[in-house]
């Protein structure tokens, strides 16, 4: 009887080289099922949530309508109801980088829709006087809440406000020209980091913030260890990014380098020029950051990289490219310099 490893061994090694690609394509594409899951965990909990407490203050503002509400506990109520849009505000912007544009926009303009409501409820129900003060304050601070949404889901140039301020909110730079800038371990743990308005500086942030906000960098580079959850970029041009992250969205952004390391998929909107590359930051202690990030050093989306505004699936985006291996920075070393 014939030995069927006879048999395996009669077969040509091109079609075994085929089979074993053809395995690794069955595995990434279930890798990439498995994280799309994730992500559209993380969509029903936002839906679910945004409807839930929407809906909660629609009913509060429908009972003072219908007359439930004593008259002297309306301007507490609208004060509480007003800074409760305000967070939901927050959370629809926390929630930008996974949720797809039509989602964003329909989200937007419930809440467009629910301030407005608010403010026709408080308008019948309060003195006009005190209406007219309290009015214009909330106005002031929802539109300030609400702005980076604009931002992101607009056509056009995209520029923060004049009250986005480091020193008001995050820490960070801002205003910046021609300088070498650097934030430490202790600045950066946990923290909600925004570099805006930046111009031919190189900043360096060798630590774990919490979130990274980028917008408005003309030229020059930032190098910046694990970010815990979410890099946002915008407005950027001619510039490199070096840094690992959980989830990156870039938004109206060109000519612009990242060397990443990425555990879901990158998005890009409104960007071109887009290189990307594998991150290659060391220094000392990048290690323990990682560890502090909770990122996964073994998973490394970096070349996986969807584009909204390529509709196209039988040809790639022309926005984004890897970056050639004869044209990348081998590595960008700090140790010497900590």
């Amino acid at each position: 009887m014939d030995d069927p490893s006879d048999s395996y061994k009669q077969i040509p090694e091109s079609i075994l080289k085929r089979n074993a690609e053809r395995q690794q394509l069955i595995d990434k594409r279930k890798e990439e099922k498995l994280e799309i899951g994730g992500t559209q965990q993380q969509i029903n909990y936002f839906m679910e949530t945004f409807s839930k407490k929407r809906t909660e203050i629609n009913d509060a503002l429908s009972s003072i309508e219908n007359g439930d509400v004593e008259k002297q506990n309306f301007a507490d109520l609208l004060d509480k109801l007003s800074k409760e849009l305000q967070i939901l505000n927050r959370f629809l912007t926390t929630a930008t980088v996974y949720l797809r544009v039509y989602d964003i926009r329909k989200c937007k303009q419930l809440l467009d829709d629910t301030q407005l409501r608010l403010q026709q409820v408080e308008e019948k129900s309060l003195p006009k006087k005190k209406f007219g003060f309290k009015s214009k304050k909330h106005q002031k601070t929802l539109d300030k809440e609400s702005e980076i949404m604009k931002c992101d889901v607009v056509d056009g140039e995209l520029k923060r406000p004049e009250w986005w301020k480091t020193d008001n909110c995050s820490p960070g730079f801002t205003g910046r020209r021609k300088e070498s800038l650097n934030m430490s371990e202790n600045e950066l743990a946990g923290k909600d980091v925004v570099i805006s308005d930046i111009e031919d500086c190189t900043i360096t942030l060798l630590g774990s913030p919490s979130t990274l906000h980028v917008t408005g960098l003309k030229g020059g580079r930032v190098l910046c260890g694990p970010v815990a959850t979410s890099v946002f970029v915008e407005n950027c041009s001619d510039c490199t990014l070096v840094f690992a992250c959980q989830q990156l969205r870039v938004h109206s952004t060109q000519n612009a380098r990242f060397y990443l390391h990425v555990t879901s998929r990158a998005i890009i909107e409104d960007a071109v020029g887009i290189g990307v590359a594998p991150f290659n930051l060391s220094y000392d202690g990048l290690d323990a950051h990682f560890k502090q990030a909770g990122l996964d050093r073994a998973r490394n989306n970096w070349d996986a990289v969807d584009d909204f505004n390529w509709l196209a699936s039988d040809s790639p985006s022309p926005n984004w490219a890897v970056i050639a291996d004869n044209d990348r920075v081998i590595d960008w070393n700090l140790e010497s310099s900590m």
